[in-house]
């Protein structure tokens, strides 16, 4: 199926969006809950703790004219399995970095416990948008598509993933949950593979003008392929016990 891409509203807006990023340093802040789909073949080993501990997690992306950082709400979980809350904050990310001046965007990354700053591409998602919309809080949103394939060095395979967002034109802000952005809007709604969903609760405009969102500057920096690296040692050191 071919989606209608709107290319010349996409560099418009975009080009709109920097103009007006370039002054003012008041942060806004969106709040996200998540949730994950369920599929018939998962819903036998899924049970109710799975799913209050994937319901209880809400992220908070915070922007101003040309920097964002998205991050976990701590809170005091009351369920009763802590490895399944920290394993549901794992899955639904802990914490992106996007510069659109600079052109960076930063994603915090765990591999054998020891956390990396991972340097992500900045144009890490080709979105397609589609001419389909739909009404969020308000707000007429429009569905964008997009497809990313990523080879995995354990097993030497290529990773499927098909983030689908719905963003909002009326607030030029190109941000999203988890690392989702991109777009010439905040997106407002998010499912990233089909599987884990986000979508915004409440927004605050002007929220803060005290608050500056800094670029991390300290811990242990690589690159994305670096990290990928990393990742496939400690696995086979896990595996194989380092042979």
């Amino acid at each position: 199926m071919k989606f209608k891409v709107f290319h010349f509203l996409y560099l418009f807006t975009i080009f709109n969006v920097l103009q007006s990023y370039s002054q003012g340093t008041i942060v806004n802040c969106v709040t996200y809950k998540v949730d994950r789909y369920l599929f018939e073949n998962e819903k036998e080993r899924s049970d109710d703790e799975q799913l209050k501990a994937f319901r209880s997690i809400e992220y908070q992306l915070l922007y101003n004219n040309s920097r964002s950082i998205y991050q976990p709400v701590e809170k005091l979980y009351e369920g009763d399995n802590m490895e399944l809350y920290d394993f549901a904050k794992m899955m639904a990310g802990t914490y992106f970095f996007k510069d659109i001046l600079t052109k960076e965007k930063i994603e915090l990354s765990d591999a054998g416990g020891e956390m990396f700053y991972v340097f992500k591409k900045y144009d890490e998602y080709k979105w397609e948008i589609t001419n389909e919309t739909k009404i969020i809080d308000g707000y007429k949103c429009i569905k964008a598509m997009s497809y990313k394939e990523e080879i995995s060095p354990v097993r030497n395979t290529r990773r499927k993933f098909y983030p689908t967002v719905w963003f909002a034109p009326e607030i030029p802000a190109p941000f999203g949950p988890y690392g989702l952005d991109g777009l010439p809007g905040l997106v407002l709604e998010a499912t990233y593979n089909g599987k884990i969903y986000f979508y915004a609760t409440k927004i605050d405009f002007n929220s803060s003008s005290e608050i500056v969102l800094e670029k991390p500057s300290k811990g242990k920096f690589v690159q994305e392929d670096e990290f990928l690296k990393i990742v496939n040692d400690v696995t086979q050191k896990l595996l194989f016990g380092g042979q």
